[in-house]
């Protein structure tokens, strides 16, 4: 498995370095046209500034997705509050175990 996902994440890497170099190439030459006041030049380097943050991942995500843990355990047939006061039991019968141990 570790072989084939090597096999397959170096030609995405090497074509993501050739869309990239692409991307430069005509970023400089559309930046010369912006910086004269060409107004679509402007709007065509912010494009291609987007899509150059998309192939590297600096953007935050669009979508963020908020669970509701309680619900789910309650949906997979397990209850919240019980599971939480197992916790707590054996986290104090853990430290009473501790303790005991130290004094003795």
């Amino acid at each position: 498995m570790s072989a084939l996902k090597k096999t397959l994440q170096e030609p995405a890497r090497d074509v993501r370095l050739l869309e990239l170099g692409r991307l430069d190439s005509l970023y400089v030459e559309v930046y010369r046209m912006a910086r004269q006041g060409v107004l679509g030049a402007v709007d065509r380097c912010l494009r291609i500034m987007e899509r150059r943050a998309k192939l590297l991942g600096l953007d935050a995500p669009s979508q963020v997705l908020i669970g509701d843990w309680r619900r789910e355990l309650e949906d997979s047939g397990i209850s919240p509050g019980e599971l939480f006061d197992e916790l707590v039991g054996r986290y104090v019968t853990a430290l009473e175990r501790s303790a005991g141990g130290d004094a003795g």
